[in-house]
């Protein structure tokens, strides 16, 4: 796709998905140079299912941007399971404020986080390791925001996230459209967990032809400290929920 149908591309899907503001000629400039770095790795390895320039635009680019207004401003973020880099580089390409940082337990993920960075020009730290240890490390309750999307159910995401956030910060989960299920599922957790449910918005991704897929955004609030114990090892996570 040449430069400028990417850059009509671009401006067609966020103004579809009210994120025009976000916009500027230079974060799109990045925003393609790291998809087509995303498209010839994706050749060797795999990092996203979704391959095509419109769906990346829309699927991952603006997916990952439908809670954007939910980031404080300035915020320190972790986003774990970051994978491909969603929603990773689209809030350092669109949000240059956030100080992100992508944790992945797969090493190779994370050097194509860290190359494609440098590449594309937005700023991000990228870590390799399992959440449930580095929860464990000096990085635990530091970040105003854990935030994760398409990674695991809600009952598994809290007790991986919710150690990150400071007391006062907060998870910001992007979800499908049947979170009633893990929510009901996750609320002991939660509350274990020192958190507390603050706000779930609904959210349409408006994709091209006029079809729809809904979104649930979910802010839970760290009203206090995880307890040591937490989070336990995965095997332990993954067979029984809190």
């Amino acid at each position: 796709m040449e430069e400028k149908e990417y850059c009509q591309l671009f401006s067609d899907a966020f103004q579809l998905n009210g994120l025009s503001g976000l916009l500027t000629a230079e974060r799109v400039n990045q925003a393609v140079r790291f998809i087509d770095y995303l498209t010839e790795e994706n050749q060797k390895y795999n990092l996203t299912a979704i391959c095509d320039p419109i769906s990346i635009v829309y699927k991952h680019f603006v997916d990952s941007l439908l809670a954007s207004n939910l980031f404080s401003g300035n915020a320190s973020v972790i986003d774990i399971g970051c994978g491909g880099g969603f929603p990773t580089v689209p809030l350092a390409i669109f949000r240059p404020d956030l100080h992100i940082t992508a944790i992945d337990s797969t090493e190779k993920k994370i050097r194509f986080i860290d190359a494609a960075s440098r590449i594309a020009g937005f700023s991000v730290t990228a870590i390799s390791g399992r959440a449930e240890v580095l929860a464990t490390s000096d990085m635990r309750e530091k970040a105003d925001i854990g935030t994760s999307r398409a990674v695991a159910s809600l009952p598994i995401l809290v007790e991986l996230c919710l150690p990150f956030a400071r007391l006062g910060g907060s998870l910001i989960a992007m979800k499908g459209p049947d979170l009633s299920r893990e929510l009901k599922e996750a609320k002991n957790a939660i509350k274990i967990l020192g958190g507390n449910i603050e706000d779930i918005q609904s959210a349409s991704l408006r994709l091209p032809h006029g079809a729809t897929e809904q979104r649930n955004l979910l802010v839970v609030r760290k009203i206090s400290s995880t307890p040591l114990q937490y989070p336990r090892a995965f095997g332990q996570i993954k067979k029984k929920h809190l």
